[in-house]
């Protein structure tokens, strides 16, 4: 877990015994809910987000299976939970310069989830405190009140020390595992080294959780200088992810200052700033700057500024028909890309082309059929359509892909109300039964 001057905490009640699953044990809908249960409206559902941390998580870890995130929270901070949950807070995106030092972070918190760091923990915790417990009540009992100060004060003391070199231990085995990760991905571990220079430690390391930063930006450059150094490079999904982030909620005079450094950029950082920039437009309703912007992006082909420039022209140009045009286009290079695929659905709903969006839907690959918010949106065609157990099916799935199992139920309650097919009573017998097994499971582990 990375951790600079600050970090986040989460309500207690968030994390509950029946969250401790081993990556491999854990439903992708128990993730899902995870994930939803610890962060809530802080997390950054951009279905491009998606897109980009798959492709990442297949470069560093093609065998394993993780839900990373982006956290709306300014603080330069990252961690990684049981199942294979890793949140990247948005100060992080913001001090990585490069994207190798970005994906450095990333493969950190994979490595934390590869070596059961969480489960190693929790023993240590429990072995130390079967130690200290027995000694902190001889203590109390004391009629001493010297002995009991000394004794409290000693057990209190053995706890943190031994809990403090622990968790510094795990980060440098984190740090050594998630180089490795980088080195076979073909990413450059000297970036991470120079990022971590950037954070400053508070405190001596004897007393805090993680090694001092400068001194493992030192250890992994040590570790590197046999690798062979190449330039900085950053993929172009990188860069338009960073300054959509970036101008999230920024001010009209930075917005301005924005617009002119357009002519001071390289190819591929103007095309992450006019990306941003039309992201801003919309946002703000600036027609003339969204249609500049939406111009100067017409020969860019990539899947999250096609779905930036579909958005253009159907929520500010009223203009559903060339959004699908170009969308549909996209999406026979790119049939996998969540940000196309999301869009798509969205716009033919705002053109109340309900027909078509369940046509789409249906013929889409199964990655992004049981996402939820696809489930949603065509949820609510077959509900327009009066395809009523249809509509209650799908929301089912959606509460079920979230690890809503307890709506899903309920849903699927409503939905047996209605007439189907027999493929359709099928499913409905066929998700329910996965759904019982689900909560089951998480019976089992409460």
């Amino acid at each position: 877990m990375l951790t600079a001057v600050m970090t986040v905490s989460f309500p207690a009640a968030a994390i509950g015994a029946r969250d401790f699953f081993p990556q491999s044990e854990m439903p992708a809908a128990v993730r899902e809910r995870l994930m939803n249960k610890i962060l809530g409206r802080v997390r950054i559902t951009d279905p491009a987000f998606d897109d980009y941390f798959q492709r990442i998580s297949i470069e560093l870890a093609p065998e394993d299976n993780y839900l990373i995130t982006t956290a709306n929270i300014d603080q330069v901070n990252a961690f990684a939970y049981f199942g294979g949950c890793i949140v990247i807070m948005k100060g992080i995106w913001k001090l990585a310069s490069n994207e190798d030092g970005f994906v450095g972070i990333v493969a950190h918190e994979m490595a934390h989830v590869k070596q059961d760091h969480f489960r190693r923990t929790k023993e240590v915790q429990e072995t130390i405190t079967a130690i200290t417990i027995p000694l902190l009540i001889a203590g109390l009992l004391s009629d001493s009140s010297e002995v009991r100060n000394a004794v409290v004060s000693g057990s209190a003391g053995i706890i943190t020390g031994q809990l403090y070199a622990h968790s510094r231990e795990l980060e440098h085995e984190a740090d050594v595992l998630g180089l490795e990760m980088m080195a076979n991905s073909g990413h450059n571990g000297q970036y991470l080294a120079e990022l971590l220079g950037k954070l400053s430690g508070g405190g001596a390391e004897y007393v805090s959780t993680h090694p001092a930063p400068l001194r493992r930006a030192a250890y992994i450059k040590d570790r590197l200088l046999s690798s062979p150094i190449r330039g900085e490079k950053n993929s172009l999904d990188f860069l338009l992810l960073k300054e959509k982030l970036s101008l999230s909620g920024v001010p009209e005079d930075e917005k301005n200052t924005k617009q002119r450094m357009l002519a001071q950029a390289t190819s591929d950082k103007k095309t992450a700033l006019q990306f941003a920039l039309l992201a801003l437009a919309i946002k703000t309703r600036d027609k003339v700057l969204a249609q500049s912007m939406f111009d100067s992006l017409q020969p860019v082909a990539h899947p999250f500024v096609v779905a930036e420039r579909a958005e253009y022209l159907s929520r500010l140009g009223g203009n559903n028909k060339q959004a699908l045009a170009i969308l549909a286009q996209a999406r026979r290079d790119f049939p996998e890309s969540a940000a196309l695929g999301v869009r798509q659905l969205i716009v033919m709903r705002r053109a109340n082309d309900y027909r078509n969006l369940l046509k789409t839907y249906k013929a889409m690959p199964k990655v992004l059929r049981e996402r939820s918010d696809t489930l949603r949106e065509a949820s609510q065609a077959a509900a327009t359509l009066k395809q009523r157990g249809y509509a209650n099916l799908l929301l089912a799935k959606a509460h079920a892909a979230q690890g809503y199992f307890e709506l899903a139920e309920r849903q699927l309650t409503i939905a047996e109300k209605y007439k189907m097919k027999p493929n359709l009573l099928l499913a409905v017998s066929t998700l329910s039964k996965q759904i019982k097994k689900e909560i089951e499971i998480l019976k089992e582990k409460s």
